[in-house]
């Protein structure tokens, strides 16, 4: 568990450290839990999406962010067959 305090700690500085910088961040929601998570704002013209997780509650999603939002798609959980 005190890894996961580490990561969320480490984010947490990331975007302070961004934001004393003047970096363009975008705010969206987890869509599990809510809470208000950041990215940074990609070059104009440009789309950034990765696979993330939310830092409070370890959800797993794809982001999608251009210049101005954030769009969210889940993962589908997998069925495993019955052994």
């Amino acid at each position: 568990m005190e890894l996961l305090k580490d990561i969320k700690a480490e984010c947490q500085a990331f975007f302070k450290a961004a934001s004393l910088r003047k970096k363009a961040v975008i705010n969206y929601q987890c869509p599990a839990c809510q809470h208000t998570l950041k990215t940074l704002r990609p070059p104009e013209g440009e789309i950034y999406n990765d696979h993330t997780v939310c830092i409070h509650c370890w959800f797993e999603f794809i982001r999608i962010t251009d210049g101005v939002e954030v769009r969210i798609q889940t993962i589908p959980k997998h069925k495993h067959a019955k052994q």
